[in-house]
């Protein structure tokens, strides 16, 4: 079998808060108000939002990246107009980002609206896309810009393109190096039902050999429970990568909250609330509130993982040649 080298965070241990959005009450952050001023209340949400991530707690330590949902810069399912009003280049949400991760001091994954004002003509298309920004001071591009490759139902095909193939932006999602306080972890991004299909992850985890993955940032916009309990801990187990699977909650569509940060073996280290529980929480609590934080330190070393890894060797067991169909076959729907 040919060797399939591991690879390990040079930090061995990652703290990351995962910000889990309602719904409902981001969409009140924004009633009645349209164009910038829509634009820039989304911004002040998630401005506060990082503060709360960063606030000093004794019951967890400083993290070093926070997460968020898919589309946290406009909303999910929102009407057209205000879609394209909230929408940016991917220059100008780089910007808004990175001031609130220099702020902050803190590295920030988010979904977004992009705009590709370089279209010859109009209407400029728009794209589901997803930032990784650093905290670093002289970043002037973010670590990644990823553009959703799998669109989900009629809303979102009717709202956003998909990226071709050749498509640079697109390519840019292989794992990057994301600097820790004391290493550096290999990360990369798909969005939302992207990790539903398996080709995308081992694509990605391949195409990023042999620097490797250590983390896999999936924002969601998800309806279905059966995602974060059980497909992604999948996902993670079959690809040996950690995933943060960062979800809304609750709204028109019914979010069912539920982001989960998975360790490569497929142990859940994060769960976050359901919507059952959060529609039966009480008005006052945490549950009610715009945004739902929490902690937890991921641990990627030979010493956590070492023994996981060489018992289930699915890299080196790979007989690549058989597969050739997967790419070659249509849709049994076309």
């Amino acid at each position: 079998m040919a060797r399939f080298e591991r690879t390990y965070p040079t930090d061995p241990k990652l703290a990351v808060a995962v910000c889990q959005l309602d719904a409902t009450q981001y969409a009140a952050v924004t009633d009645g108000l349209a164009g910038h001023d829509a634009v820039d209340a989304i911004w002040a949400l998630l401005d506060r939002a990082c503060a709360a991530a960063v606030a000093p707690s004794p019951d967890h330590c400083r993290p070093v990246l926070v997460t968020f949902p898919e589309l946290a810069t406009t909303g999910y399912g929102i009407p057209t107009d205000a879609l394209r009003q909230r929408a940016l280049t991917v220059q100008q949400a780089f910007e808004r980002t990175h001031a609130l991760a220099v702020k902050h001091q803190i590295n920030i994954s988010l979904g977004y609206a992009e705009v590709d004002e370089t279209a010859e003509t109009p209407p400029a298309p728009l794209y589901n896309g997803s930032l990784l920004v650093s905290r670093d001071p002289s970043a002037t591009t973010p670590l990644i810009a990823y553009r959703k490759d799998h669109l989900y139902g009629d809303w979102e095909a009717g709202h956003f393109a998909t990226p071709a193939p050749s498509d640079p932006i697109r390519h840019a999602a292989r794992s990057v190096a994301l600097p820790t306080d004391a290493g550096v972890w290999r990360v990369a991004t798909l969005v939302c039902w992207d990790i539903e299909h398996p080709e995308p992850a081992r694509a990605l985890v391949l195409a990023s050999f042999p620097a490797g993955v250590h983390l896999l940032l999936v924002p969601t916009a998800n309806t279905e429970g059966f995602v974060p309990e059980h497909l992604v801990p999948t996902r993670a187990w079959e690809n040996h990568v950690a995933i943060a699977y960062t979800n809304w909650i609750g709204g028109p569509l019914g979010m069912c909250g539920q982001s989960v940060v998975v360790r490569r073996d497929g142990g859940v280290v994060l769960t976050m609330p359901s919507l059952a529980s959060h529609q039966t929480a009480a008005p006052d609590s945490d549950a009610a509130s715009v945004w739902q934080i929490s902690h937890t330190v991921l641990q990627d070393d030979a010493s956590t993982h070492g023994a996981f890894m060489a018992r289930n060797p699915q890299f080196e067991g790979r007989r690549s040649h058989l597969y050739t169909s997967l790419t070659e076959a249509s849709s049994p729907t076309s």
